[in-house]
């Protein structure tokens, strides 16, 4: 047995922590494969944020990116962890990448398809012209109330969305006030992220994402942040199938391994 082998089989064996944060517009009810399929290498925690589920209540307060990320630094402290590594899938990434984070405890950022800022959307005119202006335009709470209600939604979801998988999960969990809340935030934010010197990154990325501009995203990674390890993979950013063996056969084993092996040679 090679010490390659060895090291990884080690890895497995002693799981790492990663603290999980969804995408927009999923939760940990429509990801129940993607953790299976990371619970094979780490212990993992995922985080549902408020208004994404019906056991995380929005309570009505404002939605933000700082409210979110807020709600993921208290959440962290609550898990009391040693260590970790955090993730953060597509919107979920600039969540907790805006999160306050302790470096003793933090080994590392996984960024999965991330979501940095409008300008790394790659959206269709109609479709970019339709979540700017009639978000912001013409969204009142009883209408958007209305839109989520209307035997239609299904339809809607599935233009703007690609074919989203369990819609009728989607539907009945999240709260309405929180799609449109947060559809808003991802298309009027054009802030450049603050990435984190002291940290190590893990970006995982389909080459082919076809809602992200992975090229962009890639150069961005590579010009801005000092400690970088990059693994592709083949997962849709909607996936129709959400199943383990669908994760499992779009990710590579090898590249997860690898990412945590190299995580941890900060760590030592």
């Amino acid at each position: 047995m090679s010490q390659r082998s060895f090291c990884y089989n080690w890895i497995v064996k002693s799981k790492e922590n990663l603290i999980l944060v969804h995408s927009f517009p999923t939760n940990s009810i429509l990801l129940e494969g993607l953790i299976a399929f990371l619970d094979d290498y780490f212990k993992v925690y995922f985080i549902d944020l408020p208004g994404f589920t019906k056991k995380s209540p929005l309570d009505r307060n404002k939605v933000s990116l700082k409210f979110y990320s807020d709600y993921i630094s208290a959440e962290i402290e609550k898990l009391n962890l040693d260590k970790y590594i955090i993730g953060g899938i597509s919107f979920g990434f600039i969540v907790v990448n805006e999160a306050k984070l302790d470096r003793k405890k933090c080994k590392a950022i996984l960024a999965v398809e991330p979501y940095i800022n409008n300008k790394f959307l790659h959206l269709s005119f109609l479709k970019r012209f339709l979540y700017t202006h009639l978000l912001d335009d013409i969204f009142t709470d009883k209408f958007a109330k209305k839109v989520w209600e209307s035997p239609h939604v299904e339809n809607i979801l599935r233009f703007l969305m690609g074919e989203p998988n369990n819609a009728d999960v989607l539907l009945k969990e999240l709260d309405y006030r929180t799609f449109f809340q947060t559809a808003k935030i991802l298309m009027n934010n054009n802030k450049n992220p603050k990435y984190r010197d002291d940290m190590p990154y893990v970006l995982w990325i389909n080459k082919n994402d076809t809602t992200i501009s992975a090229d962009k995203i890639i150069d961005e990674f590579l010009t801005k942040i000092k400690k970088l390890l990059v693994r592709f993979n083949d997962v849709d950013h909607y996936p129709k199938d959400m199943s383990k063996k669908y994760f499992k056969s779009k990710i590579k084993k090898q590249d997860v391994l690898e990412s945590i092996e190299w995580i941890n040679s900060f760590n030592v």
